[in-house]
């Protein structure tokens, strides 16, 4: 036994373990505990939360939006929207009293998202409105039409 232990640490064996190396030591400065170490770890933390807070503060009040969304709201209502496209100026004020909630409560990306689609639905109504209004007035004109040719009696107008 004692043969094959002098085996082992004999460095003329072919069995000989590496040896560890010593652990590495730290500069002085960044040692922990040291005031180099305890400097550069609060400049960290602190460009940390200067990061964290203008990720925060990056997305701006949507008052612009807001406003464009309520006035494309009330274009559509005057447009007759109320009666010609029911459904895409109820989506359209849905969706902006949804944005003004998210805007009250500081949620300016939610509101600013919301106000977006507001107004683009309000748009859809205030053009689907026209577009009914056009199609009525067009088969106003052709029963006028027909009637000058002495076709059938032309419409009321209503």
């Amino acid at each position: 036994m004692a043969e094959s232990q002098d085996a082992l640490t004999s460095p003329s064996s072919t069995m000989t373990r590496p040896l560890a190396s010593p652990p590495r030591r730290l500069p002085g400065s960044l040692a922990p505990g040291s005031s180099g170490w305890y400097r550069n770890t609060l400049t960290s933390l602190a460009i940390a939360g200067l990061l964290g807070l203008g990720a925060c503060a990056s997305v701006p009040n949507p008052t612009g939006e807001m406003a464009t969304a309520r006035a494309a709201v009330d274009n559509a209502r005057r447009s007759g929207a109320g009666q010609l496209a029911e459904q895409e100026l109820a989506e359209a004020q849905d969706r902006l009293t949804f944005a003004e909630r998210a805007h009250a409560g500081k949620d300016y990306q939610a509101a600013r998202r919301a106000a977006e689609q507001a107004r683009a639905s309000a748009e859809l109504a205030e053009e689907k409105a026209r577009l009914a209004k056009a199609r009525q007035a067009r088969a106003e004109l052709d029963d006028t039409l027909k009637a000058l040719r002495g076709g059938a009696a032309p419409r009321p107008v209503q």
